[in-house]
């Protein structure tokens, strides 16, 4: 209790001085996704059913109706509803360090100490996004997973499958999670469950989490004849994935390389009025260009969006280090040449300062990881092989997009590695200096 409470009141208290110092004015503040979830939130109806509208079915409603909901509490006061965001992922933390308990008992502090400072879930939570509340309801569903595991809970994978449908009403990036989940549930409980038993797991996970998607999916099942949440698969594929294919193995712009899919699309008949229709017209679309191509362009492309967005510097999505003047990344021809531009003008070097510390902190954080999951292989080798598949999940359905917050929902597993590796790291620079003193000794 205590030492939740600790974790708890660190993280806000990191959290609350990161909001003091932050310009919270909406003209600067909301831009990009942020705009997008706020403006959303005024639109957004309460209900499943509307999804001819392009946000709605590209989007899930979970966080548009939590912002509905602050903003009709604290109308436009922006520090108000970051605050009680920064208390739920102070949560958050809780939850994450209480789940690497269950796996590593002696770890919880360190993790603890760890999430509650991590620059990533830090500067996520002053953000107007649909990450925190994401994290919250999946966090609670991967601890009750594991206390399923690790507890042998009959009840914990009804909660885990509930809130893990929670977190899909938000992203609907963990919704193919709660079909890929049954079988691991399984392998992992069969041995200690009674056969009855573990049939009323599997199905109350399966029924509980498919409870708070119920009513979206059945009318997307009736009305538009699809399984799937949203219609942001196409989207996804043809306007970023593909662009980033043909970029390396055609040097193509992106303009371009939309320009083929739109072409190809218009040769199969065009666009319709169905946002789910469209999704599958694009997705079949940018799946054949994909099989045109060679596997390595495709590899390249998604181990380099991943490594990006494992180990780039969180600091670099906060808005006061991009309201520093930079160069455009993506317009450079090359990494050479964007960092000759901010060598050769004045007023880039605050803004390369910034990056030279963070990329300082991410090449020891990478060291770090490395170093904890070769421990973790080792000590718990099931356990981190379907963490591995966890994460790889998440890297295939990210794709090309770049971004820290990407790594948010398997970022237990990093710092659960990192902690780890501290604790290595630690243990031997004391008995190195236990060595030192007895030599001295003599």
């Amino acid at each position: 209790m205590k030492v939740g409470l600790t974790i708890f009141i660190l993280a806000l208290a990191v959290r609350v001085v990161n909001l003091l110092f932050m310009d919270l004015t909406f003209e600067s503040f909301l831009y990009e996704d942020q705009k997008m979830y706020w403006d959303g939130s005024y639109t957004y109806p309460m209900n499943f059913w509307s999804t001819s509208d392009g946000l709605v079915a590209e989007r899930m409603p979970g966080a548009f109706w939590y912002y509905k909901l602050f903003i009709f509490m604290f109308k436009e006061n922006l520090f108000l509803i970051l605050f009680f965001q920064s208390i739920l992922d102070s949560l958050t933390c809780i939850v994450i360090s209480k789940s690497a308990k269950l796996v590593e008992v002696n770890l919880e502090k360190i993790v603890g100490f760890l999430v509650a400072i991590s620059p990533t879930m830090v500067i996520s939570s002053s953000q107007i996004l649909s990450d925190t509340l994401f994290l919250l309801f999946f966090s609670i569903a991967i601890y009750y997973f594991l206390a399923t595991i690790f507890k042998k809970s009959i009840i914990s994978p009804m909660i885990s499958g509930f809130m893990l449908g929670l977190s899909a009403l938000v992203r609907a990036v963990s919704y193919p999670l709660i079909f890929l989940s049954l079988p691991v549930l399984y392998i992992f409980n069969f041995k200690w469950m009674k056969k009855t038993n573990i049939f009323i797991c599997l199905t109350g996970f399966l029924i509980l989490a498919l409870i708070p998607l119920s009513p979206r999916l059945v009318n997307n099942i009736i009305s538009n004849q699809t399984f799937s949440l949203t219609s942001q698969t196409g989207a996804h594929l043809s306007h970023w994935f593909v662009p980033n294919v043909l970029a390396v193995s055609n040097g193509y712009d992106r303009e371009k390389s939309i320009g083929i899919i739109n072409d190809k699309i218009d040769s199969l008949g065009g666009l319709t009025d169905d946002p789910y229709k469209n999704s599958k017209i694009k997705t079949s679309v940018a799946i054949k260009i994909l099989s045109e191509e060679s596997i390595i362009p495709i590899l390249y492309v998604w181990g380099k969006a991943a490594t990006i967005n494992i180990f780039s510097p969180a600091f670099l999505v906060d808005q006061r280090i991009r309201s520093l003047p930079h160069p455009s990344f993506i317009k450079s021809k090359s990494l050479k040449d964007w960092i000759n531009l901010i060598l050769e003008n004045d007023v880039y070097h605050k803004y390369f300062i910034a990056v030279l510390l963070s990329l300082a902190i991410s090449i020891i954080c990478f060291f770090l990881t490395i170093f904890g999951f070769g421990i973790f292989l080792y000590k718990k080798f099931y356990f981190t092989f379907c963490s591995s598949m966890l994460i790889l999940y998440f890297i295939i359905i990210t794709g090309p997009n770049v971004s820290p917050k990407y790594i948010l929902p398997f970022i237990s597993l990093i710092f659960l590695w990192q902690a780890i590796a501290l604790k290595h790291v630690i243990y031997l620079i004391s008995q190195m200096f236990k060595k030192k003193k007895y030599i001295n000794k003599f």
